[in-house]
């Protein structure tokens, strides 16, 4: 499975699943990988990054990497907190089929409330979606990375 694996994503997952997880006792296996590396629909330009204040939870802060665009966002403003919607770029597709989606409470200590609405109020997160790009001076977000794994 593993070589399947391997072989099916160009090499980019090697190990789907860990040395010894079968053995003897096991009737059946079904495995699946999937790789998405998404490539922002506008790119943020590299020499726009610059180290920002950042605010953690109970009231500290740090200073990290900041991306930065002058490009219109797709960003709508509600009661509390901010939605930002960046679409990932799909070959010939501007639809923006898949985006990831940013959500800014405008106090700098409240996270857990929104987080707290998010979880309580039921379709919250499809009913809030920018859908209109809109016009921003500047905006910037913490430069990241995600990476994900199963055992």
């Amino acid at each position: 499975l593993n070589k399947w694996a391997e072989d099916h994503t160009n090499g980019l997952i090697k190990d789907l699943l860990p040395h010894g997880s079968i053995s003897s006792l096991t009737n059946c296996v079904y495995g699946n990988a999937l790789y998405f590396k998404g490539a922002w629909q506008v790119p943020f330009v590299k020499s726009n990054t610059r180290d920002r204040v950042f605010h953690l939870l109970f009231g500290t802060s740090v200073a990290v990497p900041f991306m930065s665009s002058y490009e219109n966002q797709y960003l709508k403003a509600y009661n509390g907190f901010k939605v930002l919607r960046i679409p990932y770029r799909q070959g010939d597709d501007t639809n923006g089929s898949f985006s990831m989606y940013f959500y800014l409470p405008d106090k700098n200590d409240g996270l857990e409330d929104l987080v707290k609405t998010m979880a309580s109020t039921s379709g919250f997160l499809n009913c809030h979606i920018p859908r209109c790009k809109v016009l921003v001076n500047e905006f910037r977000i913490p430069r990241f990375k995600i990476a994900y794994g199963l055992d």
